[in-house]
This record gives structure tokens, C-alpha cells and sequence, in this order.
């Protein structure tokens, strides 16, 4: 088990190809793990405190 931090990570995968000095062609999947981006911003409010404008 690890711990994720907040910025999370992207996991991504594709295939990798080689040919080897007697012509044999090899293939194989390869993986690479990068740090995320973050928690991302919606703009939205919540729980904010604001004052109440006086009445007239």
C-alpha cells in the first residue's frame, strides 16, 4: 500500500517496439507514472460568509 498525495498521479501506457541486431522484432507494453495536477478548481463557493446588507 502507498499513500497518494494530493496532486494525485497519471499512469499512462503504450506500446513499445524494438528490433534486435538479428532482425527479430520485439514488442511490449510500457508504462510511465507522472506526477497529477492537483485538485482542480471549480470556482464554486460554498460556506463563505458575507454580510447582510442592511435593510432601508
Amino acid at each position: 500500500e502507498e499513500i497518494v498525495g494530493r496532486s494525485g498521479f497519471v499512469i499512462s501506457s503504450n506500446f513499445q517496439r524494438a528490433r534486435w541486431y538479428d532482425g527479430k522484432v520485439y514488442t511490449w507494453i510500457g508504462r510511465t507514472v507522472r506526477g497529477g495536477r492537483g485538485e482542480g478548481n471549480s470556482g464554486l463557493k460554498f460556506d463563505i460568509l458575507a454580510d447582510k446588507e442592511p435593510d432601508s
